[in-house]
């Protein structure tokens, strides 16, 4: 019987407890089971808190297979490192049913977990680290697949899992890894660059999509985190850090609701509004659910991108006059992202140009100061221009990124101050030529937006052949690479190659120390 978690496998190697079993066997109701079931949860893993649940008991007739019966719990405000539970399993090859704890952004699971003997929960990054577990809602088909799962003892996982301890050239290819003396390098070199300025740093999270590195380089000095996306606050928030900024704009129906229910549990969410019927429909939804306190507002204003934002001058003003008026959105600053300057390849270029969308930016919120607006924050700034920004008077806060793992196209612009920490390892299939070969990364494993990534080994140049290989070829006098040999590819854009990939494997001198799930990957609502 194979049991996954998302993408994480769960494993039960001893076998039932019979005291969970019993409870499952009991001729009495769905609700006798359903307890059965929350029973093992509470009794068998120890050191695990389950939120008290209520009364109500949704049921189906018996013997039929719903697709799921809910319990509802009250959420339990602490915080935890596990985030969810949720097994689902294959009874027979025509039938796949699921049972399970559910809570944070409507069942995802930012922070899987695994369950080793005996039935104690561990993080399959942390092992030794102890798993809190909060509820909001407890789902379970039916009493007979319930006792079916905890009575089968074949639970023990056959596939692919790698784990801390291991030697990254024992991995599967294509693997994403990080090397974890040049992460940690970059992120104090940040650090030790921006900090002495007094601004606040908050790294832009759509480059690493990971709660764990959010809170490490919180460690080092940052405050909260940006993020894209509706979607990756989302998920990054119920993996425990939330003081998240949306840097898009939040526009529609539907992603405006999930903003109203993401913020009824996580009031340190910021967000972006550049027009009135953007603001005004947020307005609105939170005011219908019933949610007193303001959210907190920047005015997106455009700095020179053209993406979005609101114009300087009398746009912005009246955009804040009207943010003003609303009662339930909270204006406390200005955004301006100058993301059209961070490849420029030229450093003064690049700097005048910055300094010039930081003059916009400034003084626009000096003129709604002086119009009595409050503008706490002035945030801005990315890896190609942070320090450039950092000395402007008015600036408050940086949001650089990628410099945590870098990629060949921010390398070929600023230089190597940042070293690429970051790649893609591959493996040669089939040698094509005396001297070219086929490797296991192609467009699924390495992104070719901003160009072509590049082997580590800079003897080796690449080329792209289709969804799955690439092609590595070389002068002659080269050593040649032959079927079954290692390779590492650098990106040549970091960010959305991130989102290809579900982990991270983080190792130091070639050992795995840490593995990092990518959480907001593919999370683009």
């Amino acid at each position: 019987m194979r049991v996954w978690c998302d993408r994480i496998p769960y494993r039960i190697p001893e076998g039932p407890n019979p005291e969970i079993a019993e409870a499952f066997t009991h001729e009495k109701s769905l609700g006798r089971s359903l307890y059965g079931f929350t029973t093992l949860l509470t009794s068998s893993l120890p050191g695990v808190r389950l939120s008290s649940m209520v009364s109500t008991f949704f049921f189906t007739k018996r013997n039929e297979t719903p697709a799921a019966t809910l319990i509802e719990g009250k959420e339990d405000k602490s915080r935890g490192f596990g985030k969810s539970i949720h097994v689902t399993w294959q009874q027979s090859e025509e039938a796949i049913f699921s049972a399970g704890v559910q809570y944070g952004a409507r069942g995802h699971i930012p922070t899987p977990c695994i369950f080793s003997s005996p039935y104690k929960l561990q993080h399959p990054c942390h092992p030794t680290q102890p798993v809190k577990i909060r509820t909001q809602t407890l789902a379970i088909t039916s009493t007979k697949l319930a006792f079916s799962l905890i009575q089968s003892r074949d639970f023990e996982f056959s596939m692919y899992s790698p784990k801390v301890g291991d030697r990254v050239d024992t991995l599967d290819t294509p693997s994403m890894i990080a090397d974890l003396d040049l992460v940690e390098a970059n992120i104090k070199k940040l650090m030790d660059k921006l900090l002495p300025t007094g601004l606040d740093i908050r790294p832009h999270l759509k480059t690493t999509k990971s709660a764990i590195l959010a809170g490490k380089m919180v460690k080092a000095g940052a405050k909260g985190g940006c993020v894209a996306k509706v979607s990756e606050a989302e998920v990054i928030a119920a993996a425990g850090f939330d003081d998240l900024f949306i840097t898009c704009e939040i526009i529609g129906p539907a992603k405006v609701q999930r903003l109203v229910e993401l913020y009824r549990k996580h009031r340190k969410i910021r967000i972006v509004v550049d027009s009135e019927a953007g603001a005004t429909a947020i307005d609105e939804a939170l005011a219908k659910a019933g949610i007193d306190e303001p959210i907190s507002v920047l005015i997106d204003l455009d700095v020179g991108l053209h993406r979005t934002g609101v114009l300087p001058g009398d746009p912005a003003m009246t955009l804040a006059q009207h943010v003003q008026g609303l009662k339930h959105l909270k204006l406390i600053g200005l955004h301006g992202y100058e993301g059209h300057l961070q490849h420029l390849h030229d450093k003064e270029d690049r700097k005048s140009q910055c300094l010039q969308s930081m003059e916009t930016l400034t003084n626009t919120a000096d003129v709604l100061r002086k119009a009595g607006f409050n503008i706490e924050v002035v945030t801005t700034g990315g890896t190609g221009t942070a320090e450039f920004c950092a000395t402007v008077p008015g600036v408050t806060e940086l949001q650089p990124g990628s410099f945590i793992f870098m990629d060949t196209d921010y390398r070929n612009a600023v230089g190597t101050f940042y070293s690429n920490s970051l790649t893609i390892l591959s493996t040669v299939l089939s040698k094509q030529g005396p001297r070219s070969v086929t490797i296991d990364s192609g467009l699924k494993s390495l992104t070719t937006d901003s160009g072509l990534a590049e082997c580590k080994d800079p003897r080796y140049s690449y080329g792209v052949l289709g969804d799955e290989h690439g092609s590595l070829s070389w002068e002659e006098g080269t050593p040649a690479l032959s079927v079954g040999d290692r390779v590492e590819m650098v990106p040549s854009h970091i960010d959305p190659t991130v989102n290809l990939h579900d982990f991270y494997y983080a190792h130091r001198g070639g050992v795995i120390e840490e593995i990092w799930p990518v959480d907001s990957r593919g999370k683009v609502q």
